[in-house]
């Protein structure tokens, strides 16, 4: 009988178990016994192969390998590659789609099947590894490939701007979590900004220092205006090195990080300790807008509610101002 206990005398009492007493001359009472060593003896028996297991699983995390993921494709155009937790998730921009596309030697078509998971017999515990540290090597590339940090993973960009289809393959090494060393505590650095525009007819790339700005032209043609770094012109095909203080040196370069990107194709962003690399790429015939804002500094604060600032991650491809995807029926058919 639910909200009733059985007296001695046999009729049923009903009780508030707010104000019950421990002890009641009409409830029979068995105060509590000291638990010893025998009697937990069988619930450790109990759960012992639950506990070896978890430590079996601890021990296996903490001596894994690298998870070593390499991507093979010809390339002839423009395309997108995002690494994360759940798989590799392909995006196609501009010109012909890739062929010959491997995974660890699997073939894969990302046009029809732009999500390749884990679970094709790639990875078997993805939950082991920390996707966000993956680090690339480039093995054969002709044209650009940049790693630029998101959350969760990591985003390759990849343009190839010469003509004609050329083979890329590259390497991602993702580490066991238990292998990455937590990063060391830093204090941000002083908060800064800098916005660059610039006229991209190519491919393209940018090194910023504290003290220094280079530009280097790949392919095809260097900006045919003057680049802008927070309004100040700089002709990059007479100077591609300037030297002017960029930054405070108490600016902490690692901690860049894009905010704002514009442009139709693909822009990367390193950060490093010492330089920031970032690389344009533009497979687009003629020359087409780019700005890019770079913030320094600490990271802000979660919003409410624990959803991570929305500029941890690259803008999507929908949010980027300007991108227009491949038009055959606007694109001549000699391509450049």
């Amino acid at each position: 009988m639910r909200g009733a206990v059985v007296a001695s005398s046999g009729r049923p009492r009903a009780i508030d178990p707010t104000t019950m007493p421990y002890t009641s001359p009409d409830l029979e009472f068995s105060p509590p016994q000291r638990i010893g060593r025998a009697m937990l003896r069988p619930l450790a028996a109990l759960l012992g192969p639950f506990t070896g297991l978890l430590g079996v699983a601890s021990s296996a995390v903490a001596q894994a390998e690298p998870v070593v993921v390499r991507i093979q494709a010809t390339i002839d155009g423009s395309e997108r590659l995002r690494c994360d937790a759940q798989g590799l998730h392909w995006d196609h921009l501009f010109w012909h789609a890739p062929t010959g596309v491997t995974v660890n030697g699997l073939a894969w078509d990302p046009i029809s099947s732009p999500f390749l998971p884990w679970d094709s017999g790639l990875v078997a515990e993805p939950n082991w590894y920390d996707f966000a540290a993956a680090r690339l090597r480039i093995e054969t590339a002709r044209d650009v490939v940049g790693r630029t940090p998101i959350r969760g993973g990591v985003m390759l960009e990849i343009a190839d701007v010469p003509g004609g289809p050329e083979h890329y393959a590259l390497v991602l090494e993702i580490p066991a979590k238990a292998a990455v060393a937590p990063p060391p505590k830093r204090r941000g650095g002083a908060p800064a900004e800098l916005v660059f525009r610039a006229w991209i007819d190519g491919s393209d790339v940018l090194v910023i220092r504290h003290d220094s700005l280079s530009w280097r032209t790949r392919h095809f043609r260097a900006p045919h205006l003057p680049v802008l770094c927070d309004d100040r012109p700089w002709n990059v095909a007479q100077e591609p090195d300037l030297r002017f203080q960029v930054l405070d040196p108490s600016v902490d370069l690692a901690t860049a990080r894009a905010v704002r990107i514009r442009g139709r194709d693909a822009v990367a962003v390193e950060p490093h300790e010492d330089h920031v690399l970032v690389r344009f790429g533009d497979n687009f015939p003629g020359a087409d807008y780019y700005e890019l804002r770079l913030r320094f500094g600490p990271e802000p604060a979660p919003a409410p509610g624990g959803a991570e600032h929305p500029t941890a991650e690259p803008l999507p491809r929908e949010a980027r101002e300007g991108r227009r995807l491949h038009d055959p029926a606007r694109v001549p058919a000699n391509g450049r």
